[in-house]
């Protein structure tokens, strides 16, 4: 049974893929990974906020029109301020807002291999194991974590 596990451990840790409860270290690997799933060489341009939601905005040096933005959230884990526990601080991916192209390659990549690129882009949405992937406007697309 210990061979099994010990077999079987790559396999589950690689690929479950995490946009949640995230640490700064882990944060900053998701965003890195992510980009380097286009294939595109985006720059990291600005941060700035929006409602409830904390955004990371990069773009590709090469084409001026072509940014993929990060909607995140932070919280305080486990704080307990009746305790005087100050808690860990945790980041929260919300989405990502980018052109169909880079984007389908990120949700084949994390969340759906075996996603179809021209049916997802016909019908204008996708959803799979509580993910959504949609358009906003042509070719802007939206991935919901």
């Amino acid at each position: 049974m210990k061979t099994l596990l010990f077999l079987l451990f790559p396999i589950l840790f690689y690929s479950q893929t995490s946009f949640k409860n995230l640490d700064s270290a882990a944060f900053i690997t998701q965003i890195d990974a992510i980009i380097k799933t286009t294939g595109t060489n985006y720059k990291f341009v600005k941060y700035d906020t929006f409602q409830t939601s904390k955004i990371l905005v990069f773009g590709n040096p090469d084409k001026v029109d072509d940014e993929m933005i990060f909607f995140y959230q932070t919280y305080q884990s486990m704080e307990d301020k009746n305790l005087g526990l100050l808690g860990v601080k945790q980041w929260d991916f919300t989405s990502v807002r980018g052109n169909y192209q880079n984007l389908f390659s990120i949700w084949k990549k994390f969340i759906d291999p075996d996603g179809n690129k021209e049916a997802i882009s016909k019908q204008g949405y996708k959803s799979k194991n509580g993910y959504l992937f949609r358009m906003v406007s042509s070719p802007e697309w939206l991935i919901r974590f």
